[in-house]
């Protein structure tokens, strides 16, 4: 029973929590949010040119590249943070207690390791990037999906920033 529960909490490749577990967990943050007054944010990070890289080298070489960067993101964060894969070459990261200055650290460390290792594989190194967008909770989130928007607003002026780097929601409220 408990490898079941297991199972239906995990992504099978990356080891990560999934989707389903991600909402319940934003859910439960949200709540927290709201009873303490403590932020936390949200982590949207997203492999650049990811169909490109597994279009050239391969779907098990894009394999190898999501679990490199699954390790750099588990490695990153805390004990009580916690790491998901939303789908795809899509992450989550949910950092407890945390406001957007730490945030913008995590996001720009885990940006930078996960680039390194990638071009440290023995075989066949990979030059692959990061893009990641960061919301902080707000007390106008009443759904997961609330802030999930803003991390995925904040991802895409990233990408359409030129890639490669850390943006944040614009739309964060300054104090909560």
């Amino acid at each position: 029973n408990q490898l079941l529960q297991k199972l239906s909490v995990t992504d099978g490749l990356t080891g990560l929590y999934n989707r389903s577990k991600l909402d319940m967990i934003l859910v439960d943050q949200l709540a927290r949010f709201k009873r303490n007054n403590r932020p936390f944010c949200l982590l949207m990070i997203d492999i650049d040119y990811f169909k490109q890289i597994n279009d050239e080298l391969g779907h098990i070489m894009g394999d190898k590249i999501l679990m490199t960067v699954s390790t750099v993101l588990l490695k990153s964060i805390r004990a009580i943070d916690y790491a998901a894969r939303y789908g795809g070459d899509e992450f989550m990261i949910i950092l407890t207690e945390t406001d957007m200055d730490a945030a913008i650290k995590t996001a720009e460390r885990i940006r930078t390791q996960a680039s390194a290792l990638c071009q440290a594989f023995d075989a066949s190194p990979v030059k692959i990037s990061l893009s990641v967008g960061i919301a902080q909770s707000q007390h106008s989130d009443i759904m997961p999906n609330d802030l999930i928007a803003r991390a995925d607003a904040a991802l895409y002026e990233a990408k359409k920033a030129g890639r490669d780097q850390v943006k944040i929601d614009c739309g964060r409220a300054l104090s909560t």
